[in-house]
């Protein structure tokens, strides 16, 4: 809300600020030549405009790796539940065993052979699942951290881009002055002789 609020205000600063660079970059050509002084007022330029999109954007990449970190929690606990739920099984399990071997041996020797048949399965299914879940998220994880990277490195090309488009027209309109000067000279060192 506050950024709203601002940004309008920090649009025009940074426009004015943009301005007066271009303007005592054509007065340092005139005066002295001007380079050093016009590539110092860009390289300001650029750092307060790199400064603003790191400060527009921070929050956006921070929550989105939250998100993130969120999701991947909540699929560690989603395994810690099934875990619990097979380990709760193979109690139960367990008690039922206890509870056959009081029975005659035959329904001991078949009741082991079916509990450990049962929570094997469990286990395998429970272990399997826990697998799947903790490969998922992290494959999610890895495709979203080089998907933002990729998106960031994009607007950080398209923005370097711009600024040196805007730099060769800058210089563009350097050379064609020299050239336009020295042509004037020539001229009037042919009028003279």
């Amino acid at each position: 809300m506050k950024l709203r609020r601002w940004a309008p205000v920090i649009f025009v600063m940074l426009f004015a600020i943009i301005a007066g660079a271009e303007e005592v970059t054509h007065e340092a050509h005139a005066e002295e030549g001007g380079i050093p002084r016009a590539v110092f007022y860009q390289t300001v330029n650029f750092i307060i405009f790199a400064a603003i999109l790191i400060w527009l954007l921070r929050k956006k990449v921070i929550d989105f790796f939250n998100q993130r970190r969120d999701e991947y929690l909540a699929a560690v606990r989603k395994f810690e539940h099934a875990k619990a739920e097979a380990e709760r099984k193979a109690t139960e399990l367990r008690v039922r065993l206890e509870h056959l071997e009081s029975s005659a041996i035959h329904s001991v020797e078949k009741a082991k052979q079916e509990a450990g048949d049962i929570q094997s399965k469990i286990v395998a299914d429970a272990q399997g699942a826990s697998q799947k879940l903790q490969a998922e998220a992290k494959k999610t994880v890895e495709v979203e951290v080089a998907r933002a990277i990729q998106d960031l490195r994009e607007e950080v090309l398209k923005q370097a881009t711009e600024a040196a488009r805007q730099i060769m027209q800058q210089q563009l309109k350097e050379q064609d002055q020299n050239r336009l000067q020295n042509e004037f000279v020539e001229k009037i060192q042919e009028v003279r002789q």
